[in-house]
């Protein structure tokens, strides 16, 4: 889906809150997470670039516009190319094997093996009483 710019149209406590996230993620996977898993020194930068997007969302939020709606076109741009490739591996790595494997063994789940022995292919739904019907849940 492309964004219209209508709807990248920010108001103060957006881009306020825009600022404020974006500031603390960065310091908790820059400047914690990162260094932790990676067993490397902690370092400065994130720090210091988590303060100066906190106090500048803090200060002057208004300003922050252009990157809010650039880091939103960013996003809307990776999402045309992960999700394609997401849903494909999902599908060439989960879906199709369990396919193959269900096909191997036999299994028809759909039904969809033909019986030349069978008049119709209709299958008769299940009666169901009045009281069924009134409370369903």
């Amino acid at each position: 889906m492309v964004m219209k710019d209508s709807q990248m149209e920010p108001d103060r406590n957006d881009l306020k809150r825009f600022g404020l996230v974006t500031g603390c993620l960065i310091a908790g996977l820059f400047g914690l997470l990162f260094p932790w898993l990676l067993e490397t020194a902690f370092p400065y930068w994130p720090w210091l670039l988590a303060a100066v997007l906190v106090l500048w969302a803090l200060i002057s939020p208004l300003t922050l516009k252009t990157i809010y709606i650039s880091w939103l076109r960013f996003g809307s741009f990776m999402n045309r190319i992960t999700t394609p490739l997401l849903l494909g591996v999902v599908f060439y790595l989960i879906i199709t094997p369990m396919g193959l494997m269900m096909r191997l063994r036999g299994r028809d789940m759909m039904q969809l093996k033909p019986d030349p022995g069978k008049l119709s292919y209709r299958r008769q739904s299940q009666y169901r009483s009045r009281e069924t019907l009134e409370r369903p849940f």
